[in-house]
């Protein structure tokens, strides 16, 4: 009698595991790139006045957000941006060099924390702004606010910071900074 659920169960589950985590990306300025990016210097700058969002979901009533859940969210946000701060510049770093671009000072690209969504007992998401600067001018030539999600709450393996780096080369290729 169960059998007949044994092929949507393991589709359900392969669903489930693939929504562990994923990526959003939103352009601002410039999308299109006036010349290709041979050089750059990546920096984190950090955001003390990045934003907090606490979400809990609850039925038929509205769900009270306690103080635990507070300082839940709040761990969890500075998890996330302690990883991102150690290793997003190092490793969006390396896979522009296997994208031919070298480390210099010919433009910046910028990388800071915007927002950091936590739903108590589900999935969490930070939200980073990557912007192009001229070197000289410090004038923004190009930026894309790039989400990313996940659902695990320790990321040893580091898949948000992957996540962003694989947007934000996908997202630099795209808009015609880098070959394609």
């Amino acid at each position: 009698m169960l059998a007949h659920l044994k092929y949507p169960l393991i589709a359900l589950i392969a669903l489930l595991l693939n929504a562990c985590t994923s990526s959003t990306v939103w352009h601002g300025g410039l999308t299109q790139a006036p010349y290709k990016l041979i050089e750059a210097r990546i920096i984190w700058i950090g955001n003390p006045d990045m934003k907090i969002m606490v979400y809990k979901r609850g039925t038929r009533n509205q769900p009270i957000i306690s103080d635990a859940d507070n300082l839940n969210a709040s761990f969890i946000a500075r998890n996330m941006l302690a990883q991102f701060q150690h290793f997003a510049v190092d490793q969006l770093g390396k896979e522009l060099a296997r994208e031919g671009v070298a480390s210099g000072h010919k433009v910046i690209l910028e990388i800071r924390p915007e927002v950091a969504s936590v739903t108590i007992g589900e999935y969490h998401t930070l939200t980073i702004l990557a912007t192009i600067k001229e070197r000289e001018s410090g004038k923004a030539i190009w930026s894309a606010s790039i989400q990313s999600t996940s659902n695990l709450f320790f990321d040893k393996d580091n898949v948000m910071v992957g996540q962003f780096v694989d947007n934000a080369v996908t997202e630099l290729r795209r808009s015609g900074w880098l070959e394609s």
